[in-house]
């Protein structure tokens, strides 16, 4: 084997290890603006249901989606398009399901839309303008 065999063979190695070093880059670099930056959190809505508290919350650069329930964190998920949430609790001694699904309006615009069921029954739907 002469040499410019042997660096023909070692830049073609080398042209293969290149995307997952880039894609390692990127990653390490998103997460660095993450911890930097962190989730601009935006309240999507707030309301009292039954003497309890329920906050919805939407972050805008993650997507972190954070539900909560007399101030308890119930569910958190991360979604570019939303997500549902879904989350049992004991109110006058019974249990509630809420079945919480955050999403987005058509495509002419980026607001999120929101429908919250309480045991099946719709207690909130429609757009956050």
């Amino acid at each position: 084997m002469d040499f410019s065999t042997a660096i023909n063979q070692i830049y073609s190695a080398l042209w293969y290890l290149i995307p997952p070093i880039i894609l390692i880059l990127v990653v390490a670099i998103f997460k660095l603006i993450r911890r930097l930056v962190g989730d601009l959190i935006v309240n999507l809505i707030t309301f009292t249901y039954n003497d309890h508290k329920i906050e919805i919350d939407v972050g805008l650069v993650f997507g972190k989606e954070s539900i909560k329930y007399d101030g308890v964190v119930q569910s958190e998920k991360r979604s570019v398009v939303g997500a549902e949430h879904r989350f049992t609790v004991c109110e006058d001694n019974k249990e509630v399901t809420y079945i919480i699904n955050i999403g987005l309006k058509p495509w002419y615009s980026c607001c999120p839309t929101l429908k919250v069921k309480r045991n099946g029954a719709t207690i909130i739907w429609g757009y956050n303008t």
